[in-house]
């Protein structure tokens, strides 16, 4: 892996060839992911923490290509 300070100094190109971002077909899963992991944050911290929580970036669009990474903002 090169150094920080390699990587400030690399292309575009250059960074997706080590940093490749894998995109995907949407799936009727990510909204069940997402409420699995919803269901973990809420019973592993206090309630009175919570305000809200939202599925957020490209899984949470349904029918739209995506990164496979369910993003959760708390």
């Amino acid at each position: 892996m090169p150094s920080d300070n390699d990587l400030h100094k690399m292309s575009p190109e250059q960074l997706g060839q080590i940093f490749a971002i894998i995109m995907c077909e949407p799936s009727e899963k990510w909204p069940e992911f997402y409420q699995a992991e919803r269901k973990l944050i809420i019973d592993s911290i206090s309630k009175s923490d919570i305000i809200r929580i939202d599925h957020i970036g490209s899984t949470a669009i349904p029918d739209l290509k995506a990164k496979p990474t369910i993003d959760i903002f708390r």
